[in-house]
């Protein structure tokens, strides 16, 4: 039986909270921006920032329309970063505080999380800027400059004061990460795992439009005193969670404002491991039901983990538990490490239908470790689908087919589906008929590395084909290792490949980089005697973020043909 909710759960998250405003008068607002809310927005496809969000709370409360709001944004913070930040309300404003932040004459002091700061009090400076002048010379700017004074200490984690002197959150994260100390939290700079990017404006000073002197202060979130007594190995309990859980959340919030829409996603990933600050666990939105990943380390924070989310406000969650020891998972039941019934909470129907961009896909949330659907993969099935239109699409290894819905609801002239798995397309079929497509649709069941020659002795070609094996593959006369046997798929695949198609290499394997995929799509094109027109390296959606210091473990190269 398959239905769909009409219905999904509360919001818990309003998109602005009056509490956020520190200070509001006919010139100026000072805002205290939660981390995960950006200044600007991430994705042009999900217009949410801090902007958008402030006008909307104004155009509410006030009754006016937000268009006729006027309202500018000075001194952004990065968007895991939290602290004050500034709005003009009218042109006169906003040029008496532009100047201000372009001259440094903002006074800021932040609180910062970091390892590896051994010294007392210290003043540090980056190399002055040159900026060009008049006739072309280039003019010594005044470099930023930080006063650090440590507050508290606990082994080799230390929080900082740091009054800054034309230095944003940016320099100030260079210059620290410089002296050995970066930032908890940041990524980019080798600062330690943490819930979130622990860097705070707490306090700022400038001069109001009006001519006085003004300044304000806000708290930094409870998790800066937490990962400072404890860091972040062990923060899957009731306290680390409220503490890393809104920032996911607030991060995340333009998908989940999108759930509401007609033609929105309602299945996304709410919470991305220690990408999020909270190691050893995923969690998925399949429209108003939850769906909880647990590793090995994390199984023994499971009660906290579903009560926490059970107060969110979805229907039910499910848990789904990973070990990685290979006698357990040959020992232990597989409905005891994935219940059919949800943890806490209402069940789900057996099937239901999410959607992605408006297409339709029915999941099953107690049905196994999958659900039906691979939610890393949403913007390439949309990359995909645009591509598709008028064309002939290949969906190899194409599990439930959400790459061949895709593209069928985006206009494909036919798409065909290959997997070893009749189970799988038997769902791909149902999928396929949701969209009433039936007729443009083909599948064959069998071994791809079997099938595919057959193809291509058949004269058959494709204008878009669609690569994402397994890790490791093994049939009854083929066993597939992708760190070593990716270059030979692509070479087997090419020749189905029509002069100017398109082919979609994906990969999901923690040993294998974004240009180790490329160079194996590389290899794989020689072999066949193929040449690129164009190939390039596709980002994972925003909702699967890159964990600190690590490789992303989603990759995928889109590559055009370009020879004969």
């Amino acid at each position: 039986m398959t239905s769909s909710f009409a219905v999904l759960s509360p919001d818990p998250m309003p998109a602005f909270q009056e509490a956020w405003l520190v200070h509001e008068d006919a010139d100026l607002l000072v805002v205290h921006k939660p981390s995960g809310v950006p200044c600007h927005a991430p994705e042009a496809r999900h217009a949410d920032d801090l902007t958008v969000r402030l006008r909307s709370f104004l155009a509410q409360r006030d009754a006016v329309l937000p268009q006729d709001l006027y309202l500018v944004v000075h001194g952004c913070l990065d968007q895991a970063a939290s602290g004050l930040v500034v709005f003009s309300r009218n042109p006169q404003a906003a040029a008496s505080l532009v100047p201000q932040f372009e001259r440094f004459a903002v006074q800021t002091q932040y609180l910062v999380c970091v390892t590896g700061y051994q010294d007392g009090p210290s003043f540090l400076r980056s190399r002055p800027r040159r900026t060009k002048g008049a006739g072309g010379r280039r003019a010594p700017q005044k470099a930023p400059a930080l006063r650090v004074q440590p507050l508290q200490r606990s082994g080799e984690r230390c929080m900082l004061a740091v009054g800054a002197t034309g230095a944003g959150g940016l320099q100030l994260r260079m210059l620290l990460a410089e002296r050995g100390a970066p930032v908890a939290g940041d990524g980019r700079y080798g600062g330690a795992l943490a819930p979130h990017m622990l860097l705070h404006l707490e306090r700022l000073a400038l001069r109001h439009p009006d001519g006085t002197a003004r300044e304000w202060s806000v708290p930094a979130p409870a998790a800066f005193e937490l990962w400072l007594a404890r860091g972040l190995p062990a923060l899957l309990d009731r306290a680390g969670l409220a503490a890393a859980l809104p920032v996911a959340v607030q991060a995340r919030y333009a998908l989940w404002h999108a759930r509401q829409s007609a033609t929105g996603i309602t299945a996304f990933r709410l919470v991305h491991g220690e990408a999020d600050g909270m190691p050893g666990l995923t969690v998925d939105v399949y429209g108003n039901h939850l769906v909880v990943n647990l590793s090995d380390g994390a199984f023994d924070a499971e009660a906290d983990v579903v009560g926490v989310l059970g107060e969110l406000g979805f229907a039910g969650v499910y848990v789904k538990r990973h070990p990685r020891q290979k006698n357990v998972l040959q020992e232990t039941p597989l409905v005891e490490l994935c219940p059919e019934q949800p943890s806490c909470g209402a069940s789900a129907p057996t099937e239901f239908v999410v959607t992605e961009y408006g297409v339709p896909f029915g999941v099953r949330l107690g049905d196994g470790w999958r659900t039906g659907l691979f939610l890393d993969q949403r913007e390439n099935r949309r990359r995909v689908a645009e591509l598709a239109r008028d064309k002939r699409v290949l969906n190899l290894f194409a599990y439930t087919g959400g790459f061949s819905v895709a593209a069928l609801q985006g206009g494909a002239a036919a798409a065909l589906c290959i997997d070893a798995s009749a189970a799988a397309l038997a769902r791909a079929r149902e999928n396929v008929s949701r969209i009433g497509a039936l007729e443009r649709y083909r599948a064959h069941t069998g071994d791809v590395f079997e099938l595919l020659p057959k193809l291509a002795r058949r004269g058959e070609l494709f204008d878009v084909i669609v690569l994402d094996p397994p890790s490791y593959a093994t049939t009854k006369r083929n066993r597939f290792r992708a760190v070593k046997d990716y270059p030979a798929l692509v070479a087997l695949v090419l020749p189905l490949l029509a002069k100017g198609g398109y082919l979609l290499s994906c990969l999901n394997h923690h040993q294998v980089s974004p240009s180790r995929l490329r160079a194996m799509v590389a290899e794989g094109a020689r072999l066949s005697g193929v040449q690129w027109r164009s190939h390039r390296d596709l980002s994972p959606p925003g909702d699967f973020p890159t964990a600190p210091g690590q490789q992303p473990l989603f990759k995928s190269v889109l590559s055009q043909r370009g020879d004969g």
